[in-house]
């Protein structure tokens, strides 16, 4: 049986819309982000177990603003995506600000090998956007599809606490704080 590629569609990825051409439609996500140049999303397992290629699938809610879920991009085939956003690892530093989430991983140490990082970034990066992530119980639902062997858990732990305990969202209708913060400066 022959595969056939894909027709032409388009993604946004992280803000930028792409043109996606002749791939097969069996390409993961992961695969084809790697080959686009984005190589922080890594592959651990290939079976959506070890969380070290997750990305963020942008929706909207009902009122037009952002929303995140983290998803194993090794297990989710490229065509899912036409028409939607997706935001690695890459695309969360703006104007060389790191978003929160990365700086309470490095605030904390929250890095050894640094292979599972992205995917923890981006696990964090998730639930800063997600209302009572306070708790002992919900930082571990958040984490818990993230592998790390080297680390340990106390450091990345200590990192989502941070930063989930200080409000992410602005009064700026739902915009991220740092977001936010960065159109303020760039208007000025």
């Amino acid at each position: 049986m022959s595969i056939t590629s894909a027709q032409s569609f388009e993604i946004i990825l992280n803000g930028i819309r792409r043109q996606v051409r002749g791939v097969s439609p069996r390409m993961s996500l992961l695969d084809w982000l790697r080959e686009s140049g984005l190589t922080g999303t890594k592959e651990g397992c290939a079976e959506g177990d070890c969380g070290a290629c997750t990305v963020s699938l942008v929706d909207r809610d009902a009122h037009g603003r952002p929303t995140y879920r983290a998803i194993n991009s090794c297990i989710a085939l490229l065509p899912m995506f036409a028409g939607r956003e997706i935001v690695t690892v890459e695309g969360l530093a703006r104007d060389g600000a790191l978003h929160p989430a990365q700086e309470a991983m490095i605030r904390h140490y929250g890095s050894q090998c640094g292979y599972c990082t992205p995917g923890f970034v981006m696990s964090l990066h998730e639930g800063a956007h997600r209302e009572n992530m306070g708790g002992c119980s919900a930082i571990a639902d958040q984490l818990c599809g993230n592998l790390c062997r080297c680390t340990g858990y106390r450091a990345i732990r200590d990192a989502a606490c941070e930063l989930f305990k200080a409000p992410v969202l602005s009064a700026n209708v739902g915009v991220p704080r740092y977001e936010a913060k960065l159109r303020a400066s760039s208007a000025a």
